[in-house]
């Protein structure tokens, strides 16, 4: 696979023992990408071989009536898993969502921008 994206419960336990044995399992260039909205990015990149390939990629529910896509950068994200990671993003929205064109970058903390504006 080119990218892996986990969904899984918002349990760092769980979250790291499906990391580290995805790890081992993709290919070195493959991209480890997490759903998480209330998640640490950089703390879930630590528990893979190389945190340069982790990236956050949250979908808003619900999927197909959310026309939003939230790539978060850890510290360790590498330029290029960003390179690859938003315009594969890009793809799976629909046509409204790309005429729009927008697009936020948020840094990456516990809290995403989603749950920031509710604050």
């Amino acid at each position: 696979a080119d990218l892996f994206i986990e969904a899984a419960p918002e349990v760092m336990a769980i979250k790291e023992e499906l990391f580290a044995r995805v790890a081992l399992t993709l290919r070195d260039d493959a991209i480890i990408a997490t759903n998480t909205s209330s998640l640490s990015v950089t703390r879930l990149a630590a528990f893979v071989t190389n945190p340069a390939r982790f990236v956050g990629i949250h979908f808003f529910n619900p999927v197909p009536m959310m026309a939003l896509v939230e790539v978060v950068k850890g510290l360790e994200t590498g330029a290029e898993t960003l390179a690859v990671a938003c315009p594969y993003c890009f793809v799976m929205l629909d046509d409204a969502a790309k005429a729009a064109g927008s697009e936020v970058r948020v840094a990456d903390v516990a809290t995403l921008l989603a749950e920031a504006a509710l604050d």
